[in-house]
């Protein structure tokens, strides 16, 4: 038997027997644009166009959790573990897939100038979460909790969450004397691929 905590003190709140995981790394953030402008106050024609586009990147994909097994289906792992405190956890695996970067953003965007002015800025899709692998034990042996809400055995696999998508800020069009034109567009969220 391999007890977590002491009664007599009140102490293990939050403990862990036994802990293997397996967590896919997060996902990088996009490019983002700062400050971008594009200004002109002459053309070929009987106007002059001051414009700006801005995309920024998009988020990176999670990493996939690996598989986390303790025991084989020939080998039973002989196990004894005991937890005393509140909240705690005789056995846990769990594989979790790493979550989607954010996608970049756009920020005081600007596009100045001429007779005719406009401006076009887009954040970046946030990038997919990654995916979870199986978790499998095989084991004989004896788990008892005392505290509350605590767990004997508790297995996981958790696909990771879809990255935020980009946001656009401050996008301004200023200084044309006959027409201005501004398209601002936030990225959408990417999905989880799935849960187990």
């Amino acid at each position: 038997m391999a007890p977590t905590g002491n009664s007599t003190l009140g102490t293990g709140d939050g403990a862990t027997g036994i802990l293997l995981q397996s967590i896919g790394g997060g996902g990088g953030q996009g490019g983002s644009i700062t400050g971008s402008n594009a200004t002109t106050n002459a053309s070929n024609t009987n106007f002059s166009f001051g414009g700006q586009v801005s995309l920024a990147g998009e988020g990176g994909a999670g990493g996939s959790g690996g598989s986390v097994q303790l025991g084989s289906s020939s080998l039973l792992a002989d196990l004894g573990v005991q937890t005393v405190g509140d909240n705690a956890i005789g056995v846990f695996l769990q594989s979790v897939g790493g979550g989607g970067g954010v996608g970049g953003s756009v920020n005081s965007a600007a596009a100045a100038g001429g007779n005719l002015s406009a401006s076009f800025a887009m954040g970046g899709s946030g990038g997919n979460g990654g995916s979870a692998s199986n978790v499998n034990l095989y084991a004989d042996g004896t788990f008892l909790t005392a505290g509350m809400s605590s767990h004997g055995i508790l297995l996981q696999s958790v696909g990771g969450g879809g990255g935020q998508g980009g946001s656009v800020t401050s996008n301004a069009s200023s200084e044309a004397t006959s027409a201005n034109s501004s398209f601002s567009f936030g990225a959408h969220r990417q999905q989880h691929p799935w849960h187990r």
